[in-house]
């Protein structure tokens, strides 16, 4: 499914091919901005899926697994997961600032569900 993490990679998957990509680029060509997943290298040669106009609507279930019939059947958990991993996609293009706040939350992130994971566990 679109937006689910790789399988012990722990990356998203593309929208487009369903593979895990590393970040999203922009390029622009005459004037207008288009977004491209980026998957890495294959030989010399970068790698890239082609999502859409950057000004344009993306539909948010292609990125992260919804099930907009019930809400009872949506994968919270890829979800969740979709959405910190989506973050730290973006968060790795910023400065060095906003890559150290974003650690931060991220740490208090975690130490929020590791609570819950052991009152669970009770």
């Amino acid at each position: 499914m679109a937006g689910e993490k790789a399988e012990g990679v722990g990356l998203p998957l593309c929208p487009r091919c369903n593979a895990p990509y590393l970040g999203i680029h922009k390029k622009e060509v005459n004037g207008r901005t288009y977004l491209y997943a980026y998957h890495g290298k294959q030989g010399k040669k970068p790698v890239y899926c082609y999502l859409g106009p950057a000004d344009s609507y993306v539909h948010v279930e292609s990125v992260l697994p919804l099930d907009l019939k019930s809400l009872e059947d949506v994968n919270l958990l890829a979800v969740a997961f979709n959405a910190v991993s989506l973050y730290a996609v973006r968060v790795r293009r910023s400065g060095s600032e906003e890559k150290k706040e974003a650690a931060l939350k991220l740490k208090h992130l975690a130490e929020d569900i590791l609570k819950i994971a052991e009152d669970l566990a009770r």
